[in-house]
């Protein structure tokens, strides 16, 4: 009798789980990272780790067959000795989302001035829409990728995130 892993493994293998090839453009974006010291399958899980994080800042949700609606998220473990390379590799994986990020950034800003012009309107002060007068109600938008020391901090940033109403939270350690 077979026990339940072997039922479990034969199934898989029976669906191509273990022999499925892997999409073009995520070998592509694997292989955009020049460490040679990264083992190929660690530059995989960091490509797939980056699109996943750049897809989700953009708050679109999977609708579940429920009619849940899930966000885009993951968890990652990139577990390699000291020194080779995981955060440059990141950074070198972040290069190939640049553009996208930079519209991200635009949009951000251009919703922060848009509330400061609201405050401004509000308040009932002329030429509202002059950055002259809606500067100080302006709060720049947090950065998408910080590093918060304390638990209040994460917290703080999430709620940023949240007011924004683009972007997503992210942590990162290295170890």
């Amino acid at each position: 009798m077979s026990s339940t892993l072997e039922l479990l493994e034969t199934e898989l293998k029976s669906r191509g789980v273990f022999s499925t090839p892997l999409p073009r453009f995520i070998t592509e974006l694997a292989d955009s990272i020049p460490n040679s010291k990264l083992d190929p399958k660690m530059k995989l899980t960091i490509a797939v780790s980056e699109l996943i994080l750049f897809a989700s800042e953009f708050r679109r949700n999977i609708k579940h067959w429920n009619n849940s609606l899930i966000p885009i998220n993951a968890i990652t473990f990139c577990i390699s000795a000291s020194g080779t390379g995981k955060d440059s590799s990141i950074n070198a994986m972040r290069k190939n989302f640049l553009n996208g990020y930079e519209v991200i950034n635009t949009l951000r800003v251009d919703r922060a001035k848009g509330l400061a012009k609201s405050i401004a309107k509000s308040k009932g002060l002329a030429m509202a829409d002059s950055p002259d007068v809606y500067e100080k109600f302006y709060e720049k938008p947090m950065p998408l990728f910080v590093a918060p020391s304390t638990n209040e901090g994460f917290i703080q940033y999430l709620n940023e995130l949240d007011r924004s109403g683009i972007g997503a939270g992210f942590i990162m350690t290295g170890y």
